[in-house]
């Protein structure tokens, strides 16, 4: 059974290695210095879902995450430094972040997809709202080790279930890729498909040529 082109089996090995990964991350995750205890499992799952979903190369998955990423500490940036911290002001910020990364989703020709900007903007807003809501004044420090956090977490995830999974999928699974489709042979030439009708006219000039050759031995007889 699969899901997506994933089989059962590439999934409980992706499953098994995010749970080892993440037991390790967030019991180990103070040694750094990171907040890897409060934002690793939120930042595992996501570079996980950044790694599984199958839509364009891994590269430009990671590029749009990026971007949305960027774009979401610009936002609070924004309120931080300029806009009022009223409903408007977060409205304001939301719009302005949603905005650059559909402008360089499209910019991108379709190369960056727009979800994986999406899913980098939820990452790094959700792993930073609280704190700056907090301590809007420690907006510099604050917001660059929870960025600095979420985006270990993240990476972690997707680099291990990128590897993995593209392994498994392919010396596991056995899974060769779709071979290519032959091309399609030109079609015949109309009087091979046709041959009755094409022998017709043929036909109808024989008999003409008859008639009139008869008539014109008729026509010496006489």
């Amino acid at each position: 059974m699969t899901f997506m082109g994933r089989s059962a089996r590439s999934s409980l090995v992706v499953g098994v290695l995010l749970t080892v990964l993440g037991a390790l991350v967030i019991d180990h995750g103070d040694r750094v210095g990171l907040q890897l205890i409060h934002l690793g499992e939120m930042g595992l799952a996501l570079g996980a879902v950044l790694g599984l979903v199958p839509d364009r190369a891994p590269a430009w998955r990671a590029a749009g995450f990026a971007v949305g990423f960027v774009a979401a500490w610009g936002g609070f940036a924004l309120r931080a430094g300029v806009l009022p911290d009223i409903p408007l002001g977060r409205a304001i910020a939301t719009v302005a972040v949603l905005g650059v990364v559909t402008v360089v989703t499209v910019a991108s020709v379709g190369r960056l997809p727009l979800w994986a900007g999406l899913l980098g903007v939820a990452a790094f807003s959700g792993g930073y709202e609280t704190t700056f809501s907090t301590n809007p004044a420690g907006f510099v420090s604050d917001s660059m080790t929870d960025a600095t956090t979420i985006a270990l977490a993240v990476g972690l995830g997707f680099f291990a279930v990128t590897l993995v999974d593209g392994f498994v999928r392919s010396h596991v699974d056995g899974s060769q890729p779709t071979p290519p489709t032959p091309p399609t042979p030109p079609a015949p030439p109309r009087a091979l498909r046709h041959p009755v009708a094409a022998a017709i006219p043929a036909q109808r000039d024989s008999d003409a040529f008859d008639d009139t050759l008869v008539s014109t031995l008729t026509g010496e007889d006489r």
